[in-house]
């Protein structure tokens, strides 16, 4: 349905477009291409699981969003250096004191020692005990010289131990212990989703923070010096009371898209996402209230929105303007509709979605929004933290002082779905 509203013919409309960003490429994939079985958890579950049968495999964590000029590096334990993705031996040092790694001319240079090739792998003896950047991380660290000499870092990681991390690093302990056996099932999934993407980029599967889903590590730094933990006895227990289980619909994983909060409705996933799956839909919630940015108002002087999408100058903040918006409540915003600005017969029409992109989350924590103008200010008057899309997590903290099982929760907001257990095929 075309939501834009009619204009007359004697208006000239200027449409704002942001620079695009790939949300996300590639539509979602069965299991089969994982060379995994799905059987169906009986809940609660009734037995262990044995780690043998468990599929838990690597996966590659980009440590930042871009390369690096540099980055540090320190080791608590004997550190073996081979090329990446073989066994070719480079160097196996004790313990790394703390070193700058850069690119050289033909490879890589980790203080004071001389690697001839353009990737590189770091195992340890006793893991955890890799330090990149002050975060200590599980598994391997992999570092690429790239052709314009800066370094991409990513942490190879089993997934289970990848889970550890961010179920808190994504959920604060105090959200309950159903809300984050929810939180560790979505990102499970969402994880495995983006594994059988791999095609995407030749280096790594999924970033370490909101760009995908937060992951600190087993430490990271907190102000004044002190050393925070990424993961605690409890995130292990869920990721172990869980272990396998993933969100499917008709027998596929699907992207798992979560967000803070919704501010009491979801957003429709292919509204924001090409690759949403039919049960990533609209839902209304109930449960996400208290959330500190349910609701939420921020101002911006006219001028300076005007600076930021009129280029081309086609309306003056000196004269009289009309705003439209044609949401009819808080509730009802879509983060695709548009929103226009008229004067003397000239519209520049404008999306919700592209003007919380070009201002930043922290003026505009999410892209659900009305407008208005007051004097000679623009005010934002909206609900939620993040896009609104699938899974809220302040939602199921509500949902889980009310009594409801994580599973459950997934359910609510994934509606159709099913909890199933992945187990590894038969050698």
């Amino acid at each position: 349905m075309d939501r834009k509203p009619k204009l007359g013919k004697r208006r000239r409309v200027f449409r704002y477009h942001a620079r695009s960003r790939s949300l996300v490429l590639l539509c979602a994939t069965g299991l089969l291409a994982l060379g995994l079985f799905l059987s169906e958890l009986v809940l609660p579950p009734t037995a262990s699981i044995s780690p043998h049968t468990t599929f838990d495999p690597w996966i590659r964590v980009a440590l930042t969003n871009s390369p690096l000029r540099s980055l540090s590096l320190k080791s608590e334990s004997p550190v073996t250096i081979t090329a990446a993705n073989s066994n070719q031996m480079l160097s196996q040092t004790e313990k790394l004191s703390l070193s700058e790694v850069i690119a050289t001319s033909n490879g890589v240079r980790i203080g004071d020692l001389e690697l001839p090739a353009t990737r590189i792998e770091l195992r340890v003896e006793e893991d955890p005990g890799l330090w990149v950047n002050r975060h200590l991380y599980r598994g391997r660290v992999q570092i690429y010289r790239m052709k314009d000499g800066r370094l991409r870092v990513v942490n190879k990681v089993r997934l289970e131990d990848y889970l550890a991390s961010v179920v808190d690093s994504e959920m604060p302990i105090e959200f309950g212990r159903e809300a984050r056996i929810a939180q560790c099932i979505a990102a499970r999934t969402y994880a495995l989703y983006q594994l059988s993407q791999r095609q995407t980029h030749p280096y790594f599967d999924l970033y370490a923070n909101t760009r995908s889903q937060m992951y600190l590590g087993v430490e990271y730094p907190g102000p004044g010096g002190q050393r925070w933990a990424g993961e605690s006895r409890q995130s292990r227990e869920i990721v172990n009371e869980t272990r396998g289980e993933v969100c499917t619909h008709n027998e596929q994983i699907f992207c798992t898209y979560f967000s803070a909060a919704c501010g009491g409705r979801t957003v429709e996933g292919r509204d924001l996402f090409s690759d949403a799956a039919a049960p990533v839909t609209q839902v209304d919630c109930e449960w996400c209230s208290d959330a500190k940015l349910h609701r939420w108002e921020h101002r911006l002087s006219l001028h300076r929105f005007l600076q930021q999408f009129d280029r081309e100058q086609v309306l003056s903040s000196e004269g009289s303007i009309q705003l439209r918006d044609s949401a009819p409540s808080i509730l009802n915003v879509e983060p695709r509709d548009s929103i226009l600005l008229e004067q003397q017969g000239v519209v520049l029409e404008l999306q919700r979605y592209e003007i919380q992109q070009r201002l930043g989350a922290r003026l505009l924590p999410s892209p659900l929004f009305q407008m208005k103008l007051e004097g000679e200010d623009v005010v934002f008057e909206g609900r939620g933290h993040g896009h609104g899309v699938g899974f809220c997590q302040w939602g199921a903290r509500g949902q889980a002082q009310s009594g409801r099982d994580g599973r459950t929760i997934l359910q609510t907001y994934y509606p159709g779905t099913k909890v199933v257990r992945i187990v590894a095929p038969s050698q």
